[in-house]
């Protein structure tokens, strides 16, 4: 499986664009993000709709609470 940096280098290989301008590499990194939000938005992949919980702050659970 290519990772994110073998798909932007290979792009700009295709395109003959030299990826370390900074601006090159932002506008393939751009590129690929939108071609796999295309892609993605196509079909109805199960991996799209998992949920994840994620909590950001520590439950309390010890000291006193006055009413």
């Amino acid at each position: 499986m290519a990772t994110f940096l073998v798909l932007q280098q290979e792009l700009a290989d295709r395109l003959n664009l030299d990826q370390t301008v900074t601006a090159n590499g932002t506008r393939l990194q751009r590129w690929l993000n939108l071609i796999q939000a295309d892609i993605a938005s196509r079909y109805a992949f199960e991996w799209l709709f998992k949920r994840v919980y994620v909590q950001t702050i520590v439950d309390k659970t010890a000291g006193t609470v006055a009413i």
